[in-house]
């Protein structure tokens, strides 16, 4: 996402205070930091939230201006926690951009290796380094709230058998020492971030995704139909994930983002087709894609 286009989903939010209120899951030195730098363009304030639901909570409270989450990441797949947060709120995606996810083992000064017995991160780091964490079986695995934390809380300690994964600048914030880098199990490890506003706030006038969630209707080819008619609209499917539906039990919802490739899509006409095709629709996002979604090449 440039410069101009982050401008563009965000002018409308502050027009006269700077800087702009960024909440986020975590407190500086976490992937969301790095990601809410990438994509904001303003001078930003930094709110750090205990968890997902708490980052939402400040924007919907007009204690924060807006928030980054992750969404979607390469090796693991959908960040559903983060999903749901949004999913039971009303709020808008904006914008989004793709972070190149780097994860390093960071322990107290002066501990080695050799040390180690125990190693806390986020639940969703600590999955894209299974097989690094599949090479030492002996050592206990704590999950925290995010992975900035996990180190904040294990320097805290001073524990020299303790040791947290999470960025190179995590390390630097808090004073922890990288024991190992590149824990990732694949260097094409990417996560994708999402700007969210509050529910009343204007559409970017240049997008070109869509994301939605839908509940199809309960007969046979209702979801293919669906497919049917984005096709018919030249629009290409980026993701379909599937959340439960809390109140009906074995029904899903249906989040899908599709992209327009050509310029100035009618969005308001597109909703309002798939709106007689489905028992129920909800807009979550019109946002610019980050390119590294919509390019054949991602570059490691």
């Amino acid at each position: 996402m440039s410069l101009a286009e982050t401008a563009s989903a965000l002018d409308p939010l502050r027009r006269d205070t700077l800087p702009l209120r960024v909440a986020l899951s975590g407190p500086r030195g976490s992937f969301s930091d790095s990601a809410a730098r990438q994509i904001v363009a303003h001078p930003m304030q930094v709110i750090p939230c205990r968890d997902f639901d708490a980052a939402l909570t400040a924007v919907q409270a007009y204690e924060a201006d807006a928030a980054v989450l992750p969404r979607e990441n390469t090796l693991i797949g959908t960040i559903t926690s983060a999903l749901d947060a949004v999913l039971d709120r009303s709020m808008r995606i904006v914008g989004e951009t793709v972070l190149r996810v780097e994860h390093h083992l960071i322990g107290v000064p002066g501990a080695t290796l050799a040390d180690i017995t125990r190693v806390a991160s986020h639940p969703a780091a600590l999955g894209q380094c299974r097989r690094f964490l599949a090479g030492y079986p002996h050592w206990e695995i704590a999950h925290e709230p995010d992975t900035a934390t996990s180190v904040q809380r294990m320097v805290a300690a001073g524990d020299r058998r303790a040791a947290a994964i999470a960025s190179r600048d995590a390390a630097a914030l808090y004073g922890g020492a990288i024991l190992l880098s590149h824990l990732e199990d694949s260097p094409r490890n990417f996560t994708r971030f999402a700007l969210l506003v509050r529910g009343d706030r204007a559409w970017p006038v240049d997008a070109d995704t869509l994301s939605m969630e839908i509940e199809a209707r309960h007969e046979a080819g209702a979801l293919a139909q669906l497919l049917d008619l984005l096709a018919e609209q030249q629009l290409s499917v980026l993701t379909i994930e599937t959340r439960p539906d809390k109140d009906r039990p074995w029904r899903l919802r249906f989040v899908i983002d599709v992209f327009a490739s050509r310029p100035n899509p009618d969005w308001d006409a597109l909703e309002q087709a798939v709106a007689t095709r489905v028992e129920r629709l909800r807009v979550l996002g019109r946002y610019r894609a980050a390119s590294v979604r919509v390019s054949e090449n991602v570059e490691a």
